[in-house]
């Protein structure tokens, strides 16, 4: 049987002191490869605190977080640092997330000579085809973040976790800051990566883009996991009360009357004008 890429095992997080602390967990979940996982909930449910968990960007109070089947803290030191590095995270603002003095350039490389890429060639390679999987065009390559349009600052970002070749990309909320033809062309980028093997586990509170995009689907309240399955199962025809409440309270574009045909024809046209709409 295939290893989980990502798994954890009665994760915990206990935030503060005392019995009445606030706690998330403990919480099990996994994301095989190829397959992309959401973990959805209202603000405050835990969500990214989990996803942050995953990425080994915080610790957890309990609990195991284990990649390829592996635990990187039983592992040395330097198998254990390429073991994290096979896991990537990007953020919900890419404002905050990218360097402002930095170029597109050299944030994209950065990466790649961390994980021990020397070769230049090798490495301009890399770089072209991940501009151009991000429809980022070649002209980008010398500006800073300032003078990028928030679709294609995310689209930075993306191309930087991508540098790294992670297993797994960790998204919270990456595609909740653009306009939904940006959300659109992100997402059949996606769609391609998920092709390719990459897991992926996302945080959002767009149940129409977890419609589109997922496999599977957490859903969290109070730091507790209260249903999971498949995307059908969950928001379809969800067995919890609080599920219910949430699939009614959530605005879901593909119910919603809008024309995603128009949507995704925008979509195609911002793939082809490689990341020029504002």
């Amino acid at each position: 049987m295939t290893k989980p890429l990502i798994e954890l095992r009665d994760v915990a997080i206990r935030y503060g002191r005392g019995a009445r602390a606030p706690t998330i967990g403990p919480c099990s979940l996994q994301v095989a490869a190829g397959e992309i996982v959401a973990l959805v909930g209202e603000s405050g449910s835990g969500k990214s605190s989990l996803a942050r968990v995953a990425a080994g960007l915080q610790q957890a109070d309990q609990g195991t977080v284990l990649l390829g089947g592996e635990i990187a803290a039983d592992l040395p030191r330097g198998a254990a640092r390429a073991l994290l590095r096979s896991v990537q995270m990007v953020f919900q603002d890419p404002s905050n997330s990218l360097n402002p003095n930095q170029t597109v350039a050299r944030t994209i490389r950065e990466p790649m000579v961390v994980r021990g890429l020397r070769d230049r060639p090798a490495m301009e390679r890399a770089l072209a085809g991940l501009m151009e999987l991000l429809g980022l065009p070649e002209r980008l390559l010398g500006a800073k973040p300032a003078s990028l349009s928030g679709g294609q600052k995310q689209r930075v970002a993306i191309a930087r976790a991508l540098a790294m070749e992670p297993r797994v990309l960790v998204c919270d909320e990456a595609l909740s800051a653009l306009d939904v033809v940006n959300q659109l062309a992100v997402a059949r980028r996606f769609e391609a990566l998920r092709g390719q093997g990459l897991g992926m586990l996302m945080v959002s509170h767009d149940l129409g883009m977890v419609r589109r995009l997922a496999d599977r689907v957490i859903v969290l309240r109070a730091g507790r996991i209260v249903e999971q399955g498949s995307v059908a199962q969950v928001l379809d025809e969800p067995a919890d009360a609080y599920t219910r409440a949430l699939v009614r309270a959530t605005p879901d574009v593909l119910r919603g009357g809008l024309d995603l045909t128009a949507l995704d024809t925008l979509a195609t046209q911002e793939i082809l004008e490689m990341g020029d709409h504002p």
